[in-house]
């Protein structure tokens, strides 16, 4: 038999379907409900610009801790070197291990980036989670809000391009509002004064 995560893409799952004809196809739905949280999207507008954005959010926003999400191993790791070249205090998951978070160690870092590939216990406080790459599936966006997160209020997701489109998508699919958000700092202390982030 073989077993496959919800998140592999149709590539794999092809793949998969010409080694075992005795495919096992397990589909655990997240209890989490999106509504809770507030949703915001920045339109990066270029690909290149995503990095400076995200950092230009970390100064705006004084953040202590958050969950930054990337689509990939290599995206994951990328990021992680070039947030510790700024300064920012990360802590480096392997996508091999599922390992929980150590809580003594949490309290020194800044950010945790981890990949849709990562399996381990996101069992944290923090403050936002970030999509620095979007999701691909509806499924994975309602995932990554899912676990133990009992501070965290809001998503922002980082877009650019047909991305944008993609909002409207989830807006559709999930019954919520995704609304953009300005970086600037009169924006974003008008927006905690009113209790919207």
């Amino acid at each position: 038999k073989v077993f496959l995560c919800r998140t592999v893409t149709s590539h794999v799952s092809r793949s998969a379907r010409q080694l075992s004809s005795n495919l096992v196809k397990v589909l655990m739905d997240s209890d989490v409900d999106v509504s809770k949280f507030k949703h915001y999207y920045v339109d990066v507008r270029r690909d290149e610009r995503k990095f400076a954005l995200l950092c230009e959010i970390y100064k705006i926003l004084g953040l202590n801790k958050a969950l930054i999400y990337c689509n990939s191993d290599i995206s994951s790791y990328e990021l992680q070197k070039r947030l510790q070249k700024q300064g920012i205090r990360i802590i480096e998951m392997d996508t091999r291990f599922s390992t929980s978070f150590d809580h003594k160690s949490s309290s020194k870092i800044s950010a945790i980036v981890v990949s849709d590939n990562y399996k381990g216990n996101v069992d944290l406080d923090v403050e936002l989670i970030i999509n620095y790459d979007f999701p691909m599936f509806y499924e994975t966006y309602k995932q990554r809000l899912n676990g133990r997160l009992s501070n965290v209020k809001a998503m922002v997701s980082l877009v650019a391009g047909f991305e944008v489109k993609s909002i409207g998508c989830i807006q559709n699919k999930f019954n919520i509002e995704v609304k953009e958000m300005k970086l600037n700092k009169q924006n974003i202390n008008a927006a905690k004064l009113t209790n919207n982030f």
